[in-house]
């Protein structure tokens, strides 16, 4: 069957040596998948051009250029159209280098229906680093395949089996290498290779449901998909489906089935891992404080999705105004909830049980399709107040914030100017008091502190009845303990200015930076609001500096100092003396061509097992570097992220592989490495 619409292709650009031209097909009707370019200088085919671009070389002056488009399209006859000729070439130039290794790519396989062939690059003398490649049938562009391996189908029966690079690295001669034709494809019996189904979508009633089915090969495969409800075929064999009502409590699956002319057909099917479900309505009434009797007036209802797992809190949903004591939820997913109340005239709020957080509160079912209705009175609330006081440099009251916790409950409030504080609606239980400073300027002299009383270091409960106002707590804070240094220069003797001092702690389990300071004109640093637990100091100069950062003490986390920090202690005599700098550098490449990879993500670890989060990480700049400067002495890993499929990621260093190579860096030392990438395997 004849295209209805061949229009001659188009050339687009200047015909002068070092230009560049560009093919326009037009339109084509039916749409054409995929164009074959051959083109033409003086009326002679240039073999090492079939893309839609060309660049024009000095032996193209004073000739003209033409381009044929080849079309194809199943049940279409191949059709060529070429266009007019360009002016004539004008400028000499100079020729553009040529590739000084050009390998053949190499084609590896058993050539019969059904197997797969591998196609190897090879190593480019520059690497590659812009580069097309394709497969070919007895010449002839396989528009489908666009991978390193090749699934043989029943038409490539009979055919050679070619695999074709084009190199395109900017400032050489463009160039391409075709590998040595298979033998014959050997008939065979084809199996459409499937990937798994998958549904997505909810199941709720009206929202779509789309099946998606991934690669499949070998190309083309033509799909055909048949929905079923409760295990029985329902009018649909589309890629969608939207359930309905009458869907509610069921089970909806599809089945697809992909096909390749010549092939065994392939089936894969998938199920909606919930049944058909709809939305539930919550409603009820709230009622005052201590009052079962009395709706508020106003506020607002919420509603909390529960903890999934430690990592994932619980977290506000939904929420609707209540008025008269009345609230409802129209549109709500079934599963379990945590049921939020307050009042706006008092400002009490509390969760249904009358606790303070939602993880506490006895979750709210709602089930699909039905009503759930739920009542509760707000707790009878007291209220925490008392004076702060500070047993050492002068700072506003108003840069402290007091939090009262209960197994059930968490409230704060911030200290007022003249130091007192008040704590109002508290769920009624045994709370116990943190006095907190939020070093904004990095001027505080105060760590988080507990509420204790005598000579206890445990901090003091305090019970809250119902309707009851604790007065009359004291509390002096005392000053953060004090940790200070001299950072200078070994080489020199003389100080070393705004280097960053960390101060590195045991938090969560694993060591962490906990704060850091900068050095003044003289050196010195001085940490005035650490918290109470043993910390170790890393220096890091200023980039650019040419010194290495270096652990006060010591030569990892493991070997510094340690300073058991307690308040009102002073530490000083926390000096470092700083050497110069190693640095790592290198590039991220293709282990199979050599092509490096711009832009590559980078991170690299010291080795020490107290510090396995911490990394330095950048990104490959445009020519495929990197180099990490500053770095202490040591032993480091890293993790490379080529970001260009189908490359893998890769450690080079890894401790936990057998035989890892370690990289390990003197004083004054720079190491160069080629991080190469494996191709992914399929």
């Amino acid at each position: 069957m004849p295209f209805t619409s061949s229009p001659s292709p188009t050339i687009a650009g200047s015909a002068t040596v070092g230009s560049t031209l560009t093919a326009a097909t037009g339109t084509w009707v039916p749409e054409v998948p995929f164009f074959k370019y051959t083109w033409f200088s003086g009326g002679v085919k240039v073999v090492s051009e079939i893309t839609s671009n060309y660049l024009v070389r000095a032996t193209d002056s004073g000739k003209k250029i033409t381009v044929t488009v080849t079309a194809a399209r199943p049940g279409y006859t191949t059709t060529f159209r070429s266009s007019q000729a360009t002016p004539t070439v004008s400028g000499t130039g100079t020729p553009l280098p040529a590739y000084s290794t050009a390998p053949q790519p190499v084609v590896t396989g058993t050539a019969k229906v059904g197997q797969t062939l591998t196609a190897t690059v090879g190593t480019w003398k520059p690497a590659l680093s812009t580069y097309s490649y394709w497969w070919s049938a007895n010449g002839e562009r396989l528009t489908d395949a666009g991978d390193y391996t090749l699934l043989l189908a029943p038409e490539t029966a009979g055919k050679t089996i070619t695999f074709t690079v084009q190199a395109l690295n900017p400032g050489y001669d463009q160039t391409v290498r075709v590998s040595v034709p298979t033998a014959p494809v050997a008939a065979g019996t084809s199996i459409v290779k499937a990937t798994n189904v998958l549904i997505l979508g909810s199941g709720m009633v009206g929202e779509q449901l789309t099946a998606v089915v991934g690669f499949w090969q070998p190309a083309p495969v033509s799909f055909t998909y048949q929905w079923s409800v409760a295990g029985k075929r329902i009018d649909n064999t589309t890629t969608t489906y939207t359930p309905t009502v009458a869907d509610l409590g069921k089970t909806v699956s599809v089945t697809v089935v992909g096909s390749h002319p010549g092939s065994v057909s392939a089936t894969r099917t998938d199920t909606l891992k919930t049944p058909v479900y709809t939305t539930g309505v919550v409603t009820g009434m709230v009622y005052e404080a201590g009052n079962p009797k009395t709706p508020i007036v106003a506020g607002y209802a919420e509603l909390w999705a529960p903890q999934q797992s430690p990592d994932d809190p619980p977290f506000l949903a939904q929420i609707t105004e209540i008025v008269n004591g009345s609230y409802t939820f129209g549109a709500v997913p079934p599963g379990k909830w945590a049921l939020q109340a307050s009042s706006t005239a008092t400002g009490a709020r509390a969760f249904y049980g009358g606790v303070g957080a939602a993880e506490d509160s006895p979750p709210l079912t709602v089930r699909s399709a039905q009503t759930t209705t739920r009542n509760f009175t707000l707790p009878d609330f007291g209220s925490l107040s008392g004076t702060l006081t500070l047993g050492g440099p002068a700072q506003s009251f108003t840069d402290f914030e007091v939090y009262a916790t209960s197994s059930t409950a968490t409230a704060y409030a911030t200290v007022a100017a003249d130091g007192t504080f008040t704590i109002q609606n508290l769920i009624p239980g045994t709370y116990t008091l943190v006095f907190k400073s939020y070093d904004f300027s990095g001027t505080s002299h105060y760590s988080t502190q507990s509420y204790t009383t005598g000579f206890s270091k445990t901090p003091t409960p305090i019970r809250v009845a119902p309707g009851t106002d604790v007065t009359g707590i004291a509390f002096a804070m005392k000053p953060a303990g004090l940790v200070s240094g001299v950072v200078t220069d070994r080489a020199t003797g003389r100080p070393v200015v705004g280097a960053a001092v960390v101060a590195y702690g045991p938090l969560y389990g694993t060591v962490q930076r906990v704060k850091t300071v900068r050095t003044g004109a003289d050196g010195r640093f001085q940490f005035t609001s650490l918290e109470e637990m043993t910390y170790a100091l890393l220096v890091e100069p200023v980039n650019g500096s040419g010194l290495a950062s270096q652990w006060v003490g010591g030569t990892s986390y493991t070997t510094a100092t340690k300073v058991p920090v307690t308040n009102g202690g002073s530490y000083p005599g926390l000096n470092a003396s700083l050497v110069v700098q190693a640095v790592i550098t290198g590039v991220v490449s293709a282990k199979d061509t050599g092509a490096v990879f711009p832009y590559a993500f980078v991170l690299l670890h010291p080795v020490d097992a107290e510090l396995a989060q911490r990394g330095y990480n950048l990104t490959v700049d445009s020519s495929g570097h990197f180099t990490f400067a500053g770095l202490p002495a040591g032993d480091y890993t890293i993790e490379y992220l080529p970001r260009q499929e189908p490359y893998e990621p890769g450690t080079y260093g890894s401790p936990e592989t057998p035989g890892g190579r370690i990289i390990t860096v003197t004083p004054g030392q720079t190491v160069t490495l080629n991080l190469q990438a494996d191709r992914r395997a399929y």
